[in-house]
């Protein structure tokens, strides 16, 4: 059948068709291409704007960090040079320039720091850090210099992820001691991000990534790990403040002790061992309540001792159905009971697999466990201010070393002391209120660590029944010479003037209400039912006449007796910035 329109034929139709096509591709091929170069110059633009912020950007980080103590020429020169070298390496296009930047100036702070703690390396004459070494080089040998940085990352770069391994964490010391410092590259990306973000309308997008944190995962090959939070370290927080915090102690200390005065006695007792506890930095076990809520999870991790020791976070992934942490401690655990009965170490050798993060700005992400955040101001307190963030699980047969390991911590309890006879005068701040006392222990033997245990607690035991005592012999000869006072033992409640609570220790978290109240240990099985501290002192107590059980643990007395708030070690930050501002101000009231 014909088609026919308007009386025309299909071939005609077709004729028709086609010249009227014609026409429109003439008449708007030149617009076409016209609104094309002017989307390509506009790309070309765009890519030239998003090159130059990037290479301005990568600029500043290099200077700002690595560069940031020589001179501004040498410093643009070295940062220009570094760059074309990167770009020549770059493989991989869907990586950008800053990327590559941020893996050299990671791998940079790395290398420094690693060839500090080496004790073959021996540094030049004459320069005290790495930075100075630069300033005597051209940009030939500057750049020959990071030879061994620009291979490696060529070599490694077609992952997508770049990792550096370190023996332990005394690796890590030379990023916050030395130049160039992590702390200089944690500013500087911090101040790119802000100058981005005020340019953000005038710039092409630049993804920084993560400015809390490297980019680069860090292996610790030797390493122990506990459930433990380092509450303060004097590396840390005394590094310049050791004379007044003798000043303090010269005040805390108090006057000379006479006979008959044990006030005086036990103000000394208590001055030193707060301040000796404390300077040497304790550690503190995780904890199930608020304050160690949020999204992750807190361990340790060190080496030697735990003053040599990082906060391990632990972040979970919600695309994974097992969190990081349930992994790495349901197999931590079940190696140490596989590995034999209790008692158990408190401490595991384990390689960590970790990026490293600024305290000053990770703290401020949400569902950080509120413990961290010891400072007045919420920001990390000084030994707090490299964190490590856990990226692999922690497999277990790998976590326990074949020979004896060794790694010490305070093996420590605390009494709170109590005066209701107001015999003392001392107790005007919340520090001075607690009464550790300690031993020095390897948490990482499961024998030696009970054996020790049993010896703090009796050392303990003995310490509180002779300071209670001291206290009725001296209103006992009061009484003889003046009478009975409202401070005799016979007025108070409790039978003494003064006497000792148990508060917590090393491996419980005590905050005792009842039973079901208590605050508990995050992880359960190393700290096995019989052997944890305040279970062996309640059986050591009764080998002391002058102490009552129910008076040092009065969760034991039914009523629980209603006088006062139970501390738990969670507490014990809070009452650390009570000290820390007397040290600051030892002159004070």
């Amino acid at each position: 059948m014909q088609f026919v329109l308007f009386g025309l034929d299909e071939a005609w139709l077709t004729f028709f068709a086609g010249v009227v096509l014609t026409a429109v591709f003439f008449v708007l091929t030149p617009f076409v291409t016209h609104e094309y170069e002017k989307w390509r110059t506009r790309r070309e633009r765009f890519d030239e704007q998003h090159r130059g912020a990037m290479w301005d950007t990568a600029k500043a980080l290099l200077i700002g960090s690595l560069y940031a103590r020589i001179t501004a020429g040498t410093a643009a020169r070295f940062a220009d040079a570094v760059l074309d070298s990167l770009l020549k390496i770059k493989e991989r296009p869907e990586a950008s320039l800053l990327q590559y930047t941020r893996w050299f100036i990671e791998l940079t702070l790395l290398r420094c720091s690693a060839q500090l703690a080496d004790p073959q390396h021996t540094r030049q004459a004459g320069i005290a850090d790495e930075s100075a070494r630069w300033l005597v080089q051209s940009t030939a040998e500057h750049l020959a210099s990071h030879y061994e940085t620009f291979a490696y990352i060529g070599s490694n770069a077609k992952t997508g992820s770049i990792s550096f391994s370190v023996a332990t964490r005394f690796a890590l010391n030379g990023l916050m001691d030395e130049e160039p410092s992590v702390e200089a590259y944690f500013d500087a990306l911090a101040a790119a991000a802000a100058e981005l973000e005020a340019q953000r309308l005038a710039v092409p997008a630049i993804d920084l990534g993560d400015t809390d944190r490297f980019i680069t995962i860090v292996k610790i090959s030797s390493g122990f790990l506990a459930p433990l939070y380092l509450l303060t370290s004097s590396l840390a927080e005394f590094k310049d403040q050791w004379q007044s915090a003798l000043k303090g102690f010269k005040r805390a200390n108090g006057p000379s002790v006479v006979p008959g005065r044990p006030d005086l006695e036990l103000q000394k007792l208590q001055a030193f061992l707060w301040y000796c506890w404390i300077l040497w930095g304790p550690s503190i076990q995780a904890c199930t309540c608020d304050k160690w809520s949020g999204q992750k999870a807190l361990l340790q991790h060190g080496y030697g001792d735990e003053s040599n020791s990082l906060p391990v976070i632990v972040e979970d992934d919600p695309a994974e159905r097992t969190s990081l942490i349930d992994q790495s401690w349901a197999s931590i655990e079940k190696y140490i009971i596989e590995d034999g009965g209790p008692p158990y170490p408190l401490a595991v050798q384990t390689a960590l697999y970790a990026k490293i993060a600024w305290g000053d700005r990770y703290l401020k992400r949400p569902g950080v466990p509120p413990i961290l955040k010891t400072t007045s101001t919420g920001e990390a307190a000084a030994h707090d201010r490299l964190l490590l963030l856990c990226q692999r699980a922690i497999a277990g047969p790998q976590a326990i070393e074949t020979s004896e390991p060794y790694y010490s911590a305070y093996l420590w309890v605390m009494f709170e002391i109590c005066d209701p006879g107001k015999r003392t005068g001392f107790l005007n701040r919340s520090w001075r209120r607690f009464l550790p006392i300690f031993e020095h222990a390897n948490i990482a033997n499961a024998s030696t660590l009970y054996l020790l245990k049993q010896q703090l607690a009796r050392k303990a035991l003995s310490t509180v029944a002779d300071m209670e005592d001291r206290f009725s012999q001296a209103v006992d000869a009061e009484e003889k010479t003046h009478g009975p006072t409202s401070s005799s033992v016979s007025a108070l409640p409790r039978t003494k003037p003064v006497f000792f609570r148990y508060v917590c220790a090393i491996d419980d978290t005590g905050g005792f209400r009842d039973a079901r109240t208590a605050h508990q240990p995050a992880f359960r099985i190393p700290l096995a039912e019989g052997y944890r501290l305040r279970e062996i002192m309640l059986k050591e107590i009764k080998t002391y006449e002058s102490l009552h059980a129910p008076t040092m643990f009065p969760e034991l007395d039914r009523p629980l007796p209603d006088d006062g708030k139970r501390y738990a070690s969670c507490d014990l930050p809070e009452i650390l910035r009570n000290f820390f501002d007397y040290v600051a101000n030892p002159d004070g009231s």
